[in-house]
């Protein structure tokens, strides 16, 4: 009967649905005809987020994109974690295995990203053993621990949204601490960020200049 067909294909659309959707917010998936078929890479060319402004979803590179080189997004929410958990993730959510060049570990520029990551997983790993211990937050050790990591972002060649509200919270511990110059820096490093993978039309560019103009600084 037609009705039974239609219900042995529900598991694959809905398999479909969920490895192609993209959050709008509010709630809100869908699947888009040309965005919907880019492909992964763990330190993607471009960024998609859905613009409310506009009522789109847009596509913005995150850095020069060559002639013929593919466009391509990151499926996973962070960008800091070590290849066999982006790749446990990758394949549980998606069913693949990823060969970008983050992922290759028979290249230089695989292993040193790995290295990398993993000095930076240690790192984390011990603040977080310092905060555990301490009575009162040490905002000068977390905000260290923050450049560490806006550091490790820039030498992967991660950019994008994460990388802007990382320089956004740098911002906001600096000027707990009293360091203006870092302020600034890291102000408007994160508008610059927001601009290239957002658009100045953006919803999201505008919450980050509104956290910019509460630190209490003019970028």
């Amino acid at each position: 009967m037609p009705y039974l067909q239609s219900f042995r294909g529900y598991p694959t659309v809905l398999n479909l649905f969920r490895n192609n959707n993209f959050d709008l917010g509010n709630g809100t998936q869908a699947v888009f005809g040309e965005i919907s078929r880019l492909n992964h890479a763990c330190v993607p060319n471009a960024q998609g987020n859905f613009n409310a402004s506009l009522g789109s979803f847009t596509i913005h590179a995150v850095r020069p994109i060559e002639a013929d080189e593919e466009i391509t997004l990151s499926y996973l929410v962070e960008h800091g974690a070590l290849s066999a958990s982006r790749q446990s993730r990758l394949t549980d959510h998606y069913g693949f295995l990823c060969d970008c060049p983050a992922c290759d570990m028979g290249s230089e520029r695989g292993r040193k990203g790995e290295e990398r990551r993993t000095r930076m997983q240690a790192r984390l790993h011990e603040h977080a053993e310092g905060v555990a211990k301490r009575e009162l937050p040490d905002l000068v050790a977390e905000l260290e621990v923050m450049l560490e990591m806006v550091q490790m972002y820039e030498a992967e060649g991660i950019a994008g949204r994460e990388l802007a509200t990382m320089c956004l919270a740098v911002a906001e511990l600096a000027a707990k601490v009293g360091r203006r110059d870092q302020v600034l820096e890291f102000s408007e490093k994160a508008l610059r960020i927001d601009s290239d993978s957002v658009g100045t039309d953006s919803n999201l560019f505008h919450e980050s200049l509104a956290r910019v103009q509460a630190i209490g600084t003019s970028v």
